[in-house]
């Protein structure tokens, strides 16, 4: 160990370590409230993944190849890194929280999944980053919600749940493709959602490639707007809230995967406000 202090307020002890993570950051905390592990039985032969079974917060810069969080991880004005190689399988079934605008968790070098039953990523600021590197796809298996950019160079694919549930913007600006991922007929279809008062989703115009969507777009309060030209074979369901559509929006479709399915809208409450010289349509 190269340094050591205590926070007698928590009776948290940090250690500085060198290792095959190279300058990371070992917590261990008396009363146990926080478990973490180097370098875990992760995917891959020398991985060296993070584990939090129950409380950490990283405070200054660290990186791994991966994660498995089933407690609590706090990242708090710093940035976390995870290069996937050669573990490029992360678990989340716990909570990672983004407190403020310098929180950023980064996914670089290699493709990266993220999955776990219950997990979340939650941004506290709308300048909190998830950030993916040029040539490199994040796939989401697990909700994130909150308040922050999903950003970079790289690739993002949806495979559960973005949702726009705080007072504040949840920004998706990747310049590579953005898609989400295959609906399974006759499952919950939900992948796009706005909530609360104040929250907007959006889909930034400087994202590099919109696939086609299959998911559903939910919303009841708040806004869900659409920079980017959108073609979406899942369906509007809004009960409130804004849909802003500053370009070209095609969405629904009669079929998913070869199935006819009732893909029409649903729409109770809320406001269309649609760009002159804008297009909208719902099959």
């Amino acid at each position: 160990m190269n340094a050591i202090k205590a926070d007698t307020e928590t009776s948290i002890v940090r250690s500085r370590t060198t290792g095959r993570c190279g300058d990371a950051h070992r917590y261990l905390l008396s009363a146990a409230l926080v478990a973490l592990a180097l370098c875990p039985a992760l995917p891959g032969a020398d991985a060296c993944g993070l584990v939090v079974t129950e409380v950490y917060v990283v405070d200054e810069d660290e990186t791994y190849d991966c994660m498995s969080v089933s407690g609590l991880l706090i990242i708090d004005g710093a940035t976390l890194t995870l290069t996937g190689s050669p573990c490029a399988y992360s678990t989340v079934t716990g909570t990672v929280v983004l407190i403020d605008g310098e929180s950023e968790l980064s996914f670089t070098t290699n493709h990266h999944s993220v999955s776990g039953s219950g997990g979340v990523i939650a941004g506290a600021n709308g300048n909190a980053k998830i950030s993916i590197a040029s040539g490199v796809t994040l796939a989401s298996y697990i909700m994130i919600e909150g308040c922050l950019k999903i950003t970079g160079a790289g690739s993002f694919t949806n495979n559960h749940l973005v949702h726009a549930n705080g007072n504040c913007t949840l920004t998706i600006d990747v310049g590579g493709t953005l898609d989400d991922g295959a609906v399974t007929v006759g499952s919950d279809d939900d992948r796009w959602q706005a909530s609360a008062s104040g929250a907007t989703l959006q889909f930034a115009s400087t994202i590099g490639t919109l696939n086609e969507l299959e998911g559903d777009f939910v919303l009841s309060t708040g806004t869900i707007q659409i920079d980017h030209a959108l073609t979406t074979v899942g369906r509007l369901e809004m009960s409130g809230g804004t849909l802003g559509v500053n370009a070209t929006t095609t969405m629904g479709q009669d079929f998913i995967q070869g199935v006819q399915m009732a893909r029409s809208m649903s729409a109770t409450g809320g406001t269309f406000d649609v760009a002159s010289a804008v297009t909208f349509t719902h099959h």
